[in-house]
């Protein structure tokens, strides 16, 4: 629905920006992505809330503490009880994402891949073979979907 539409905003606006000739205006892209994604964060607000009052509630209090930034981001860390070793993970996986997409703004990464030299296409598909073996949560989580 809302995520949708976000999505088919933003790309009339990449479109247009994109005739204009505005591509190198790097600080503009940035910004414009910057607005979909805090947009689409807060229609997860409402997506994931059990009711309306629950995501009022998020709104009002999402920055208590947000004075002493050390103790909201340590607080903020201790809330999720996520491991050391899945903080490493969560921004490696961003990095290695962010890279694929941005290649797919220009030319197709599938298609390019095929263009790689042999020796180095190889050493991609064992790179993201081990990454996937060594980083991936293979245990018998429920899809996020199915909790609703």
């Amino acid at each position: 629905g809302v995520h949708g539409t976000l999505q088919v905003i933003e790309n009339i606006l990449h479109k247009r920006t994109r005739n204009n000739n505005c591509d190198k205006h790097l600080l503009k892209k940035i910004f414009s992505i910057g607005i979909v994604f805090l947009s689409v964060c807060i229609c997860w607000i409402f997506f994931r809330a059990e009711t309306v009052q629950e995501s009022v509630y998020v709104f009002r209090h999402m920055f208590d503490g947000i004075g002493k930034i050390e103790d909201y981001i340590c607080l903020g860390y201790q809330n999720l009880q996520m491991s050391k070793w899945d903080m490493l993970v969560i921004p490696i996986s961003l990095f290695i994402l962010s890279i694929y997409d941005f290649v797919s703004l220009k030319e197709d990464p599938i298609l390019l891949t095929g263009k790689m030299p042999l020796a180095f296409r190889w050493c991609a598909y064992y790179f993201l073979l081990f990454a996937i073996i060594l980083m991936g949560n293979f245990g018998s989580a429920q899809f996020v979907y199915f909790q609703f």
